[in-house]
C-alpha cells in the first residue's frame, strides 16, 4: 500500500559512483608518538606526593587511620626495598622522600597506595577510587 507520494530510492548505477580517493596508509597504532616513560634509575632520591579523590579528607589522622598508614608504609618498604627518609601524611594528600636502592619504586608507590587505599576504604566504609588519576614524583 502506497504512503503518499513516497517511492524508495533506486540503488545508484555502478557509472554514478564518486571516485575514491587515494588514502594515505595510516601508520601501525604501535608507531604513534607517546610520553617517555620516567627513568628509574637505582640510587636515585624521589619526592613522591599523592592526593585523594576530590580532594577528599579520607587521611584524617585517628588512631587507626595512623595505624594503617605506617603498617601500609612499612609493608611496600619491606616488600620493595626502597629506603623511605621522610613521611608526611596531611588530610588529602602526601608527601613521602624516598631513595631508590634497587630500581623498584614503581613497585613500591603500586603497594603503597593499593594497600592503603583497600584498607582505608574499608575503614571508611567505601569502594570508588581512593586516590585521584595521576602520580607525581619530583
Amino acid at each position: 500500500m502506497p504512503l503518499g507520494n513516497f517511492s524508495p530510492p533506486s540503488p545508484p548505477s555502478p557509472q554514478a559512483r564518486p571516485q575514491e580517493l587515494p588514502t594515505q596508509p595510516r601508520p601501525p597504532i604501535h608507531d604513534t608518538p607517546r610520553v617517555k616513560p620516567r627513568p628509574i634509575l637505582k640510587g636515585t632520591t624521589y619526592i613522591l606526593t599523592r592526593r585523594t579523590t576530590q580532594r577528599q579528607f579520607l587521611l584524617r589522622p585517628s588512631s587507626q587511620v595512623n595505624a594503617c598508614i605506617r603498617y601500609c608504609l612499612a609493608a611496600a618498604q619491606r616488600r620493595s626495598g626502597v629506603k623511605v627518609h621522610c613521611v608526611v601524611f596531611l588530610s588529602n594528600h602526601y608527601h613521602i622522600v624516598v631513595t631508590d636502592t634497587d630500581g623498584t619504586l614503581p613497585e613500591f608507590t603500586e603497594e603503597l597506595n593499593k594497600l592503603t587505599a583497600k584498607s582505608l576504604n574499608c575503614h571508611h566504609g567505601r569502594w570508588e577510587n581512593f586516590w585521584s588519576s595521576g602520580v607525581q614524583t619530583s
